[in-house]
């Protein structure tokens, strides 16, 4: 994905009820290990990437923020 372990990012996730209170339980720890400076849940992502765990489907994009 062109992207380097030291670069900051946003994650967002299509909107899924379980895998929302799931991430929501686990916000801080995810940005912290992601290095995410954001967690957007969005109805429709526009160029994700599918993403299937524990028979949850959904699609995930990562975007890179630029200083």
């Amino acid at each position: 994905s062109g992207l380097e372990v030291t670069d900051r990012i946003e994650i967002f996730l299509k909107k899924e009820v379980e895998l929302e209170a799931a991430v929501s339980e686990n916000k801080e720890y995810i940005l912290s290990e992601t290095l995410a400076n954001h967690l957007h849940f969005d109805s429709e992502i526009e160029k994700g990437t599918p993403l299937e765990f524990d028979n949850l489907k959904t699609e995930i994009r990562i975007k890179k923020i630029y200083s």
